[in-house]
């Protein structure tokens, strides 16, 4: 197991190693060009991503597959997965896409609902009641990946959050995520397309 961040680094000298700043996380992400794309991510508190998708193999939703996690001799957490072909939905698309792109990530978030809540290995404090589902946890544009030829949402990324909650949870940080303007190519109109394409 690596010690260190030059370890690992090490251990992947065939790649080229490119920082990427996508997202609000503290943890320092790369991404790894080489006999197949990869990504690093080096932080905090990242065992729990690493067994969400360990768990989330199982299912067919794209998630990326993990390759290898451990901690370093400084305390700091790492994962290195396989890379979700495609762009973000945070990337530019053309205008004449995105009502298509909004309601592809509407129908996948329907299909990402549907996993099972009683074998979800995390469940958010607190969360009761009667429309329980498996949550993203932080599913916002940056964290969806599509194909764009076909317009299908490939698979999602940054899980460290996931766990069963509320439903409206999800609906709620994509719908803030379309019209809170960190997006401009996005607004209202997207918004209410994304909730009609996810049955809200």
């Amino acid at each position: 197991m690596p010690e260190s961040i030059e370890a690992l680094r090490a251990r992947y000298s065939g790649y080229t190693w490119a920082p990427i700043g996508i997202g609000h996380s503290e943890a320092q992400v790369w991404r790894l060009e080489g006999p197949s794309p990869l990504f690093a991510k080096v932080g905090n508190d990242l065992a729990r991503e690493a067994e969400a998708l360990r768990w989330l193999a199982s299912f067919d939703l794209g998630a990326p597959e993990l390759v290898a996690a451990g901690r370093f001799g400084d305390g700091r957490d790492y994962l290195v997965t396989t890379a979700v072909p495609g762009r973000s939905g945070a990337e530019p698309w053309p205008e004449s896409d995105r009502g298509a792109v909004v309601e592809a990530i509407g129908r996948y978030l329907g299909r990402f609902h549907t996993l099972p809540v009683d074998e979800c290995p995390f469940r958010d404090e607190g969360a009761t009641g009667d429309d329980l589902v498996v949550s993203h946890g932080d599913f916002m544009l940056p964290n969806v990946i599509l194909d764009p030829r076909t317009l299908t949402v490939n698979g999602v990324v940054d899980v460290g959050t996931l766990g069963v909650a509320e439903r409206g949870r999800d609906i709620h940080d994509m719908v803030w995520s379309l019209t809170a303007g960190l997006n401009p190519q996005y607004g209202e109109a997207h918004a209410d397309r994304f909730r009609k394409a996810a049955g809200r």
